[in-house]
């Protein structure tokens, strides 16, 4: 029973070990092509399903033929879950939790909690989602941080003026998701970090905004910082490539790509220009004065 019950919480179902209940249980066998199960399912919850308008029935003095037309149903059972499909069923002697019946795999149903006191057939497998073909290609972002300007200071920039990027941090996204970190070279990435599952709590570079500096003294929105991140380029990678990285990796970029690095506001362009080194630190040299709309 321990591995039909792993066998079952592999394709999902939520199989647990219990005992039946000491009041009547309704029996049916359950069977199909590739065998047959034996399950035990408590009388009146039984009932409440298939025979909502009886109740007080005696099942432990229930003529069999009474009981036999009462439960003969098609499917007497109704799981939620293809593992414990079957396709015909016919019902056996009710009976009460015998001594032997302690410890059963127990699954949901419609009519609650189910006991399978035996299983003849293969055990269930797990279904595989469809495997993507490798050569599907993903959009990745590549971005280089994050910096924050006031509408103000954003206004008063020109084309040739520098933007140190503040929170550095060369990574590459897909979605919300982080896939590696990398170092930048001229003409293309060394990846640095493989980022896969992605770690609890990583998240883009933050900057310490408003809500981590004293309140304004006047409700001057110009002054008000807003944060930006810097975008080297989008490229796309297959299922393969990607699958493949590791420390070390070399991922070329598209031409040109430290000359069109973009700011983005809320996912939106805000200024494009070139990579440049300022010292020890990166910063984007501004091609025009930012659009803000």
């Amino acid at each position: 029973m321990q591995q039909l019950q792993q066998a079952l919480r592999g394709c999902g179902v939520d199989a647990r070990t219990s005992t039946p209940p000491p009041s009547p249980c309704l029996r049916f066998q359950l069977a199909s092509g590739g065998g047959a199960m034996v399950c035990r399912v408590d009388a009146n919850a039984w009932a409440a399903v298939h025979l909502p308008g009886l109740v007080g029935l005696d099942w432990t003095a229930m003529d069999p033929l009474v009981l036999a037309g009462l439960t003969d149903v098609q499917h007497p059972l109704q799981f939620a879950h293809d593992a414990l499909r079957y396709d015909h069923a016919h019902g056996l002697p009710a009976s009460t939790a015998a001594p032997e019946a302690l410890g059963l795999t127990t699954v949901p149903a419609a009519e609650g909690a189910v006991w399978i006191e035996s299983w003849t057939a293969p055990l269930p497998r797990a279904t595989q989602a469809p495997r993507l073909p490798a050569a599907l290609a993903l959009p990745i972002r590549l971005q280089l941080g994050a910096t924050a300007l006031t509408q103000r200071q954003l206004r008063r920039l020109r084309g040739g003026d520098m933007v140190l990027i503040a929170a550095p941090m060369a990574r590459a996204w897909r979605g919300p998701r982080p896939l590696f970190d990398f170092h930048l070279q001229p003409d293309s990435l060394i990846v640095t970090t493989v980022h896969s599952p992605a770690p609890a709590g990583l998240d883009a570079p933050r900057l310490p905004l408003p809500e981590d500096e004293p309140m304004l003294e006047a409700a001057d929105l110009q002054d008000l910082p807003l944060e930006l991140h810097v975008l080297l380029c989008r490229i796309d990678l297959s299922l393969g490539d990607l699958a493949g990285l590791q420390e070390g990796s070399v991922v070329p970029l598209p031409e040109k790509a430290i000359e069109r690095v973009q700011l983005l506001h809320n996912g939106r362009p805000v200024v494009t220009g070139e990579l440049v080194q300022v010292g020890d630190r990166l910063a984007v040299k501004l091609a025009r004065a930012p659009r803000l709309t």
